[in-house]
């Protein structure tokens, strides 16, 4: 129960821990009430919470940037909108409200000025013909709330608003349900932060409720609206008549893996040296019943197998890493339970063709434990390295954990830092030199004040740890966080980590450093801009290097040179996301992003310059989650996630084939021999008998002889160079 005038319910993670909860408003109570989901089986209530009063609408959002979605009502009453801020736990203990336009019915969130600040807008239904009939936007200010209103004059009785891109112009738009005039308005947005007057679209009945879509495909956003009085449904098609530009990345094929009825969910990608895509996550038919679950795909989408691995416990197994050496065998990390209460790290080995060749579990010296696994890297060889945290036999330690094993399953090393008491240390990210060395960065507890510091070691192929270092990105004592997310090493040996720190309670930066093989700190600082910015990958980028960064509305891009001096930035807006370092990759100097933009995803291109290139619309006519983007060596891009084509199905595994436009690939050279000859139609046979999606040649959806008609075609006019 939500309490009384229970009016607006939204689901969302409140307090991630990777489960969608729900929070709803206690309308006659002037209240919220968030329950949180039991692992799968329920939801709690976890208390009521003072809003403004009267909620009527309610959105989540994290208004203040600080990782955790807070709760946003308006208030028909008392004309207002009010945030409720997230503690972090999923509470929401304190607020303050903004004023809007007369008795707003509905709200929503979104970057119409793309300062990286959150705005809002409000439908102001008014008070019996006084006030009203307007819009009120909420411009974000630097501190999580919202300057004052500017409103915009709509048509009678504004019931709900949405916001979209409906022009296409790159500029959010809003659009406003009007019940009594049986219209929509639409306000173009200049991209400022500004909007253009209302124009209207008939609806044939009275709007109440709405949403938006591409509803037949076209990449146009329509609009879907019920008036629930007299029941009936309004579906408004985009009919813009922009010219149509073809896509900027072409879809080669989709593929989709069900394991029977399952949860399947994909969390890491990889491909193998001969060019194939790897998928790995987990796989359930309950909650806490996860196995790690890895499925091979060749390079025309065909399933090779899948193959999966239950811990001791027979219970949680979470895999937190892929990785393959240089024979193709594939390499699994991740958390398991035991066959106590404990958790621990699971590394195990397949074959290229599937065959699980050992499985070796690490606990910290204590099973009873909960060991917990962050990162794992493995070099040609088939060395494979393992970081983390692992509490210690006393329960009192937690030490900066990293272990490795050489490719027969034989554990060479584990190592413990700091060990301790009173001291914490975690490995967030670990990685291989060119002579074998293992690189681990993360935090441990600061030594001389509050807080913790950047730590990152440096350790021989033996267990021998060369050299430790710590960084502390900030002066301040009384807020003092500083981690490492992200490293790697150079051809030269030298160690480059990204990572974030507090320079103030409310700012949160990302940090960069370079170490010297040797140990010397080169340069190690804390890149400033305002807000929330946490570097959480590094990558080698032309001469230099490149941060990736999540930020409060997307994914932030910086290079820098060798030295460290930033030679660009830019950034990718995202509404919503995490683990941003797994969905930006590299075709040569060309980078692209996946971000996700409702239950679809968009694939950026951002050339070496920094410039967005073009932003691709990538649908599978389901609802889509973006979870990896990887760039092949011929120039293709793997984008790897989760989709749910049908009810019962529940979550699938997904992976779309990309092809970036201007990429010197040969389509018709199927067996990928560089040549176009007869072995590549015997190719286009076989691929045609399996009918799988790369089949339909010509586009249609249906697999026939017009394709192979189409195939022949192109086959006739060959390729470059051929």
């Amino acid at each position: 129960s939500l309490g009384g005038g229970a009016q607006s319910v939204v689901m969302a993670d409140i307090d991630n821990d990777g489960d969608l909860d729900f929070v709803g408003t206690n309308k006659f109570g002037s209240q919220i009430r968030p329950y949180r989901n039991i692992n799968g089986l329920g939801f709690n209530s976890i208390g009521l919470f003072d809003t403004g009063d009267d909620p009527y609408d309610l959105i989540v959002a994290d208004t203040n940037r600080d990782g955790f979605l807070d709760v946003l009502t308006c208030s028909e009453t008392a004309d207002t909108i009010t945030v409720c801020f997230n503690d972090g736990t999923g509470l929401f203990p304190t607020n303050v409200s903004f004023p809007t336009g007369t008795r707003p019915v509905a709200l929503e969130a979104a970057d119409f000025d793309g300062d990286g600040h959150l705005d809002i807008v409000t439908a102001d239904w008014g008070d019996f013909g006084i006030g009203g009939d307007t819009v009120s936007v909420l411009l974000g200010d630097q501190e999580g709330g919202f300057l004052a209103r500017v409103s915009y004059s709509t048509h009678a009785l504004p019931s709900d608003v949405a916001v979209a891109d409906f022009n296409g112009d790159g500029a959010l738009d809003i659009a406003v349900a009007c019940l009594a005039d049986d219209v929509f308005g639409v306000l173009l947005g200049n991209g400022d932060g500004t909007f253009q007057p209302e124009q209207i679209f008939d609806a044939h009945a009275g709007p109440r409720h709405f949403t938006t879509g591409d509803f037949d495909g076209d990449g146009d956003i329509d609009v879907a609206g019920v008036d629930d009085g007299a029941g009936t449904l309004a579906i408004m098609m985009n009919l813009c008549d922009q010219p149509g530009e073809p896509p900027a990345i072409d879809i080669v094929w989709h593929q989709g893996h069900d394991n029977i009825f399952n949860i399947d969910n994909a969390k890491f990608a990889t491909i193998d040296p001969s060019g194939n895509p790897i998928m790995v996550g987990t796989t359930a038919f309950t909650s806490n019943e996860e196995d790690y679950h890895v499925v091979k795909f060749d390079s025309d989408g065909n399933e090779l197998w899948a193959a999966s691995y239950d811990g001791t416990g027979n219970r949680f197994d979470n895999p937190i890493g892929v990785g393959t050496d240089i024979a193709g065998s594939i390499y699994v990390s991740g958390q398991s339970r035991g066959t106590t209460f404990g958790l621990q790290w699971a590394t195990v080995k397949f074959t290229p063709s599937g065959a699980l060749l050992w499985a070796r579990r690490y606990d910290g010296g204590n099973p009873d434990a909960q060991q917990v696994p962050q990162d794992m890297a493995v070099n040609d060889g088939g060395t494979v390295a393992v970081c983390g945290w692992a509490r210690d036999a006393s329960f009192q330690i937690v030490n900066f954990a990293v272990v490795a094993y050489d490719g027969l399953g034989n554990e060479l090393w584990d190592i413990a830092i700091p060990n301790q008491s009173s001291f914490t240390g975690v490995a967030r990210r670990v990685a291989f030199d060119g002579e074998g060395n293992v690189i681990a960065t993360g935090y441990v507890t600061d030594d001389d004040e509050f807080g913790e510091e950047m730590y990152t070691a440096k350790i021989s192929p033996l267990g021998d740890v060369l050299w430790t270092k710590r960084f502390d990105g900030t002066t301040t004592t009384s807020f003092n966080e500083t981690e490492g997310l992200g490293l790697f090493a150079d051809n030269g040996g030298n160690i480059y980590v990204t990572g974030s720190t507090y320079t103030t309670s409310q700012n949160l930066d990302v940090v960069i450093a370079k170490y010297a093989p040797d140990g010397t700190e080169l340069f190690a600082r804390a890149v400033t801009r305002p807000g929330f910015d946490d570097g959480v990958g590094i990558h080698p980028y032309g001469p230099g290097f490149l941060v990736v960064s999540t930020t409060a509305n997307g994914i932030g891009l910086e290079v820098f040179d060798t030295n460290g001096t930033s030679m660009w930035y830019t950034s990718v807006p995202e509404s919503f996301g995490s683990n941003s370092q797994k969905r930006v990759t590299f075709v040569d100097d060309q980078i692209y992003v996946a971000t996700q933009n409702g239950s679809d995803i968009d694939v950026h291109h951002v050339d070496e310059s920094g410039t967005l290139i073009s932003t691709t619309r990538i649908d599978s006519g389901a609802s889509d989650t973006a979870v990896t983007l990887n760039g092949a060596s011929d120039g293709h891009l793997y984008l790897g996630g989760i989709w749910d084509p049908e009810v019962l199905n529940r979550n699938d595994f997904s992976l779309f084939k990309l092809l970036p436009e201007g990429t010197d690939v040969c389509a018709v050279d199927l067996n990928g021999d560089t040549l176009v000859d007869i072995f590549d139609i015997l190719a286009f046979v076989g691929i045609f008998q399996a009918g799988g999606p790369q089949a339909d040649w010509n586009g249609d959806t249906i697999v026939d002889i017009f394709d192979v008609l189409a195939y022949l075609a192109d086959f006739e006019d060959g390729c470059p160079g051929n």
